[in-house]
């Protein structure tokens, strides 16, 4: 839960990082579905978010 709330305070102190990664994110999931792991290759400033987040 400390994490969650950790990326939303980042996101929110930091809104570039947010429309970004949106950026990044929308050519490659449509509306109709979620990230797999399988994007995580397309997706390499996503990738590098969440392993500051997570290390």
């Amino acid at each position: 839960m400390g994490t969650l709330l950790g990326i939303i305070l980042a996101l929110v102190d930091q809104p570039k990082v947010l429309y970004k990664a949106q950026e990044e994110l929308e050519p490659i999931v449509d509306p109709e579905r979620l990230p797999i792991f399988e994007d995580c290759v397309s997706l390499p400033y996503m990738h590098a978010g969440c392993n500051e987040v997570l290390h």
